[in-house]
C-alpha cells in the first residue's frame, strides 16, 4: 500500500468470549466507531450477553492484520478521542 491509498480496516467483535468474532470491513475510522457503538448498544439489550470485546485492525504491508493505533495520540479505537 502506498501513502495515497486508504488503509484496509476491519472491526472485530466477540460476544461472550471465546466465541468466534464477527468481522466488518470498514472504510474509515468514523465508520468503525459507529459500528462499535451500535454493537455495544445492541449487546446492552441482550440479557444472554455477559461480556464482549472488540477493536479495529489494519492490514499491514506484510499482509497480516495488526491492531490499529491512532497516529496522533497512540491510543486504540476504544480510547482515542481524536
Amino acid at each position: 500500500m502506498n501513502k495515497t491509498e486508504s488503509p484496509i480496516l476491519k472491526v472485530w467483535w466477540v460476544r461472550n468470549p471465546p466465541n468466534n468474532p464477527e468481522v466488518y470491513i470498514v472504510s474509515s475510522i468514523k465508520q468503525a466507531r459507529d459500528i462499535l457503538n451500535k454493537l455495544t448498544s445492541a449487546d446492552l439489550k441482550l440479557p444472554h450477553v455477559l461480556s464482549n470485546a472488540g477493536g479495529l485492525c489494519v492490514l499491514g504491508e506484510d499482509g497480516e492484520w495488526e491492531d490499529w493505533y491512532c497516529d496522533t495520540c497512540a491510543e486504540d479505537i476504544n480510547t482515542c478521542k481524536c
